[in-house]
């Protein structure tokens, strides 16, 4: 098992790597609001003001802040239900509030997603969910989201990804509710997951347009940097030059032209050979 500190050398070694914008955002969620560690805000204990959770994690990651969200703390519905907060059993009315405000206008539709695709907690009511910096926090999270400035960041993580497990990252998308698919399959299934912003995110949480979420489970995290790692510092002898034009014939690494050669076509100049591959197989 990992220590917070270990984990702390992961946040700024994978930020350094990748060029984030920000630090990674460590998140764990405390069964009991006695487990919460001393130094997180409480909003509505320690200034009587409520926080959705997309803004608490914007706080973290431009502020630095370690913050605590339990029951009482939360101003948007969707963690309330994700994380076993509150009820919204099948046949109550808070049920049918629920559907007909999950963006699906058929109600036989809105049923099957809500029941198939929305993950959801056992209830809970002392359950408290923590975010800080995975550059300080105080604990070892559950799952890590790193909020990448642009899809260079994303694809350099997607290949550390691929590089460490051999396989590529799947991802179910919505246009809402990242605050709950960032976070559940990383915490269930244990596994890489890409999430887009949403509405709210963007609008009452300053999050940039153009951010994604990648989400990483604790476990993964030492191997993800030190994939990325290798892969920066092999890429970096081979880098793709682009001036804003399209050339014909353009220079190809090594093993373009072995094929080519044994297809019968053309080769031509190497961009670079096997030796810069970086792995061999």
């Amino acid at each position: 098992m990992y220590t917070a500190k270990q984990m702390n050398e992961f946040g700024k070694r994978l930020r350094t790597t990748v060029g984030l914008p920000y630090s990674p955002v460590a998140i764990h969620i405390y069964e009991d609001d006695s487990e919460v560690p001393a130094d997180a805000f409480r909003p509505y204990r320690d200034k009587g003001i409520h926080y959705g959770m997309c803004q608490a994690i914007s706080l973290v990651k431009t502020e630095g802040m370690t913050i605590a969200l339990s029951k009482e703390d939360h101003w948007c519905w969707k963690p309330l239900m994700a994380f076993g907060l509150v009820d919204c059993e099948p046949g109550t009315p808070v049920y049918s509030q629920v559907l007909r405000n999950c963006g699906i206008p058929q109600p036989d539709r809105a049923a099957y997603h809500f029941q198939k695709d929305f993950p959801r907690m056992p209830r809970n009511d002392r359950r408290v969910l923590v975010f800080a910096p995975l550059e300080t926090a105080s604990f070892v999270p559950d799952v890590i989201l790193a909020y990448c400035g642009n899809i260079t960041q994303v694809r350099d993580l997607i290949a550390g990804a691929k590089r460490g497990y051999g396989k590529l990252v799947q991802s179910s998308f919505d246009y809402m509710d990242s605050c709950v698919y960032s976070f559940f399959r990383s915490r269930y299934e244990r596994e890489f997951n890409i999430t887009f912003p949403d509405p709210g995110e963007v609008g009452r949480a300053c999050c940039p347009e153009n951010e994604i979420i990648f989400s990483i489970p604790c476990e993964k995290m030492e191997m993800l940097v030190e994939q990325c790692e290798e892969k920066k510092k092999h890429a970096a002898g081979r880098t793709l030059k682009q001036d804003g034009t399209i050339m014909p014939d353009f220079p190809r690494p090594q093993f373009y032209n072995e094929l080519f050669e044994l297809w019968g076509l053309q080769t031509g100049e190497v961009s670079w050979n096997e030796s810069q591959r970086g792995y061999k197989i």
